[in-house]
């Protein structure tokens, strides 16, 4: 593998500034050179905002694993794993939370970043605090009300249901490789096939969709053999699961945008944030350094 510099995960600490005695702060540079590092790129990752967005990608999808369960006990009529379950996913909204939140406090005191727009890691962490609150806002529906289904639904709910979740997995999965991303500098054959992760969630997308519309179809030609509040209920669960697919797609579609926002070439990006911190000359010699 190539070296690559490390453009993504260079930040400004106030304090640091202050302890140096200095307006301004000099970036450091990561740059792997036949395997021997300097500033491992582990520690600049580990202090960056990157960090909590893997973070907060992993907990959503755990969160949605667990819901997937608590579908598959809600249809085995199991309502003890069903409850237990809800707990389950209660834990990962709050620790989802909590991960959200730190997020937020790191990109209101640290400088801006190379090549990355704070508004894309923003837009990126609320939509996966809006599939968080998806997920238990579904938990507590099946939690508090079994399901009813007519045999002819019962099967399409599950694959409809099912379907969904594991696409809204693939698209916290695509997330969370924002890690390796780092690395390469959003570019390369990591974000080539991050790229092909996501042209496979908008695809998955259209199917689901379709799918949709078959399971929708039967619930209205099978309504006469459920009572009303009973159909009612099933179809606001299945706004709530279409609302998850609908922003996983939302997801991967802003983490694209991220992609092509980030996907320039090292030093330029280097030569950016270097001019807008320290100046044009600074700039020249940083870059000399880097090539």
């Amino acid at each position: 593998m190539p070296p690559y510099y490390l453009n993504v995960a260079i930040l400004f600490h106030d304090e640091e500034r202050r302890s140096r005695g200095s307006a301004v702060a000099r970036p450091l540079v990561t740059q792997t050179i036949g395997g021997d590092e300097m500033n491992p790129i582990s520690q600049l990752f580990s202090r960056s905002p990157f960090r909590c967005l893997h973070d907060h990608a992993n907990e959503t999808g755990a969160c949605l694993r667990q819901l997937q369960v608590q579908v598959e006990a809600a249809l085995s009529n199991d309502r003890e794993a069903v409850v237990g379950h809800f707990d389950g996913v209660q834990s990962h909204v709050l620790v989802g939370r909590a991960i959200a939140d730190e997020v937020f406090h790191i990109l209101s005191r640290r400088g801006r970043m190379l090549s990355v727009c704070r508004e894309d890691i923003l837009s990126t962490v609320d939509t996966q605090n809006l599939m968080l609150c998806g997920c238990r806002e579904i938990a507590s529906l099946i939690a508090a009300h079994p399901l009813s289904l007519p045999d002819d639904a019962r099967q399409q709910f599950r694959t409809y249901v099912c379907e969904v979740l594991e696409l809204s997995i693939l698209a916290t999965h695509v997330v969370s490789e924002v890690d390796v991303l780092v690395e390469v500098c959003f570019g390369g054959p990591e974000a080539d096939r991050v790229d092909s992760l996501i042209d496979e969630v908008q695809l998955r997308t259209t199917k689901i969709n379709l799918a949709r519309n078959r399971l929708l179809r039967t619930m209205y030609s099978c309504d006469r053999e459920v009572c009303p509040p009973e159909h009612d209920f099933c179809l606001h669960l299945l706004a709530e699961v279409g609302h998850i697919g609908d922003l996983a797609d939302k997801l991967t579609s802003r983490f694209r945008l991220c992609l092509c926002q980030t996907n320039t070439p090292p030093v330029h990006a280097t030569r950016h944030i270097v001019a807008s911190e320290v100046g044009q000359e600074q700039t020249e010699s940083e870059t000399a350094l880097l090539s």
